[in-house]
């Protein structure tokens, strides 16, 4: 056994049971033995949290973006990377967004970032924000996707919002009306009804980006 091991099962543990399911107490049972001994390897459950997020930063590429391109674009494209492994980790996205990056993939990958704004002419503490502003977006969008439906509380879809539309008068809710009628007759699509799709994410992204080059860039650049 390993330090390596106990954060692979416990990100087994996480993406089986959630959160709430994550103790030392079942990490444990999952690799034969008793919790005590966990902690010759790790020395204590904020660790092991801390390994799973930084294994998770470690999954996201960061030496390939696109070094011709706009800073708008790499910076895009290294968010949609972000996301794409948020989302294959949902049950370690409330971590995620929680802690600080971690790790040495984490910080390498925050490196390649400071230093892609650095070269678009942001000082430090702008740089650092525009990569705030830029996850906090990314994450966000992550978490409302990560919320597991259960028997209890089932994740609403497209049919139940509608259900709800449906039952709305017209007069009194025009804008709902005017926005979500046409997917009741059929002459829309439901994909956009309910949580961000992917096409909605980078619309949002790019226009945050678009609009932090704006407003925070210097301007003679």
């Amino acid at each position: 056994m390993s330090r390596e091991r106990v954060i692979e099962v416990a990100l087994e543990l996480l993406e089986a049971e959630g959160v709430a399911g994550l103790s030392m107490r079942k990490i444990g049972r999952r690799l034969g033995v008793e919790a005590m001994s966990l902690y010759h390897h790790v020395p204590d459950k904020a660790a092991i949290v801390d390994g799973i997020v930084a294994a998770i930063y470690a999954e996201i590429p960061a030496d390939d973006l696109p070094v011709d391109a706009p800073w708008t674009e790499q910076l895009a494209v290294g968010m949609s990377r972000f996301r794409a492994v948020l989302l294959r980790h949902p049950a370690a996205v409330p971590l995620v967004v929680t802690r600080s990056v971690t790790g040495v993939a984490g910080m390498r990958l925050l490196d390649a970032l400071l230093q892609l704004l650095r070269r678009a002419g942001f000082d430090s503490q702008t740089a650092i924000s525009v990569i705030n502003c830029a996850a906090a977006f990314t994450s966000g969008h992550c978490l409302a996707w990560s919320e597991r439906s259960t028997p209890e509380f089932p994740r609403p879809g497209p049919e139940q919002t509608l259900h709800q539309v449906a039952a709305l008068p017209a007069a009194q809710y025009p804008g709902v009306w005017w926005a979500l009628g046409p997917c009741l007759d059929g002459s829309a699509p439901t994909d956009g009804v309910g949580l961000a799709s992917e096409a909605e994410f980078e619309l949002g992204l790019r226009a945050l980006l678009d609009g932090l080059n704006r407003s925070l860039r210097p301007a003679a650049l």
